[in-house]
């Protein structure tokens, strides 16, 4: 959640509690004794479900600006991702590749448009759901999705050398 967001629920909190405060400051809870009560802790209920909603979506966002297509631009091998747009691997494996296009994501609310088939045709996608770049100790945690037919085959991974395992078979 963006700083922005936690300012502006904490200020809706305090707001609330501030305004209870005056109703019993004032004497007005003499004349609706259970209502004022009532209606701060629904409230603050409201904004307990709208911080887990705001969230929930921020977290799939970038979930999803993590998604990284694996295959080919032209003749090179290439990568694509949402926020980056068309990467090539100059030389580099999928994973390094992948690896070095995550670290340096920025989680923007900007996209790029996916290129047409003419100019990236992808092989599989590498979805990550987790993922923190602390040199040796790297947590990446996702899957890799390959389209058979109608279906598509699925590989689950909790660190690098499982996703390397898995890039190393396909």
């Amino acid at each position: 959640m963006s700083k922005a967001s936690t300012a502006i629920y904490a200020l809706l909190a305090v707001a609330c509690g501030v305004l209870l405060f005056v109703w019993y400051a004032t004497g007005l809870y003499l004349v609706d004794d259970p209502l004022d009560l009532i209606v701060a802790i629904a409230w603050w209920a409201v904004i307990g479900v709208a911080v887990y909603l705001t969230v929930r979506a921020d977290n799939t966002r970038k979930e999803r600006v993590r998604t990284v297509y694996v295959g080919e631009a032209g003749a090179m091998p290439a990568v694509f991702n949402p926020e980056k747009g068309l990467v090539e691997m100059d030389g580099r494996t999928a994973q390094d590749t992948t690896y070095a296009l995550l670290k340096d994501l920025d989680y923007g609310f900007g996209r790029k448009d996916f290129p047409d088939e003419e100019e990236f045709t992808p092989e599989y996608m590498v979805r990550t759901r987790e993922f923190k770049a602390d040199g040796d100790d790297t947590t990446w945690k996702g899957e890799v999705v390959k389209p058979d037919g109608d279906q598509a085959l699925r590989w689950q991974f909790d660190d690098p050398q499982q996703l390397q395992q898995i890039l190393a078979t396909i």
